[in-house]
Order: C-alpha cells, then structure tokens, then sequence
C-alpha cells in the first residue's frame, strides 16, 4: 500500500509552471525574482531549479523511481516519468510495476491536495486496477493524469490515463482509496499528527 502525502508550506494551489502566470489566485504569492515562479513546495519536495519542473520528490521510493508532481490541484493530480533503462522489465519495455505506481501515485495524490498552510492529507489505497495498453520505451516521457470520480470524507475514487509524450495511451487505471484519520477534511490535519511524521 503506498501512502500519499499532501501538505504545503504556502497557501496557494500548485499548478503547472504555464498556468502561474494567468492565475489571479496566484497575485502576491511568494515567487522566485529571477524566473517570477511560485517558490511554494510541499514538505518531502524540493523546488527544481527549472521554472518548467516544479516539483519532485527527494525521499523513499518516489525518488527511486524518479516521477515528479506535473501539476496538482483540486481533485486533479498529473504525474511525470521520463523512462528511463531502469524502468525496463528483461524484453525491454517499460515495466508493468511503474506504470502501476504511476497510476497509483497519480490517484492517491488526486483525492489528497490541501492548500491550507501547515496542515495537510493522506490516504491509502484500497483497491487498484490498472490495464496496460501499450508497451512504453525508454526515452519517452510518461505522464499519468487522475482524477476523483467520488467519494466522501473516509473513501475516494479516482480514475488514471497514462500517456506517452506522443501522445499514445500507454495504460489506464482506477482506485479505491481510504482517507488518514481526519485527512477527509479539506483543510486537512496539522502535519505533526499526519502518519509517518
């Protein structure tokens, strides 16, 4: 079972670098003076130092794996993998326990987005289906977007499209996942009270 984590230390949402700009939600949050991008990352993350590349995780087996948080917002999660020899299973395609995590990943961090300063959200999968459509190679970009379906304040849904950068859909998947206690709540819990901190 993965865990996801959902916490910030700024109160704006995260969007994709090109959405910064446009956003009115954005006006005043703390920027970086030399690119003008949001300096807010969430806890467990480090800010790239590309405007383009937000964010990516630095602990565990996310960085094992090497994906990065493409964009993330209410509901909607996308994440980045460029393929790499190690993600290859012995035929030489991509293998079909990354594009799982990335189906994973992808929809537990959906249902998980908090922009409340200092408090954040958690929740562990119950339930994962994935179908694999099309072999992948390394070399190309992957990027998982999910989004939730339902749910309420204990369980969410979320469904998964994997696309290669071509634009070839590589795999799909849903998920069931159960809330942390109190992370149903919106605004989320103090991070000191979340598991694993």
């Amino acid at each position: 079972m993965f865990l996801f984590r959902s916490f910030l230390k700024c109160s704006s949402h995260i969007r994709s670098a090109s959405q910064h700009g446009s956003d009115p939600k954005l006006a005043g949050a703390d920027r970086d003076p030399g690119s003008g991008q949001r300096s807010c990352t969430p806890a467990g993350f480090q800010a790239m130092s590309e405007p383009s590349d937000p964010l990516t995780p630095t602990t565990g087996f996310a960085a094992l794996v090497g994906y990065r948080i493409a964009d993330w917002s209410w509901g909607r999660a996308a994440v980045e993998l460029p393929v790499a020899a190690a993600h290859l299973n012995r035929s030489g395609i991509l293998h079909g326990g990354v594009l799982t995590t990335l189906v994973d990943t992808a929809c537990g961090y959906s249902g998980c987005f908090c922009d409340t300063p200092g408090r954040g959200r958690r929740a562990m999968t119950l339930q994962l289906n994935t179908q694999f459509l099309a072999p992948a190679q390394a070399g190309q970009r992957l990027t998982a977007r999910a989004h939730t379906t339902g749910g309420g304040r204990s369980v969410f849904f979320a469904d998964c499209t994997v696309h290669a950068d071509d634009g070839t859909l590589i795999g799909r998947g849903d998920g069931v996942f159960k809330y942390a206690a109190g992370s149903g709540d919106p605004a989320g819990i103090p991070l000191a009270r979340l598991p694993g901190s």
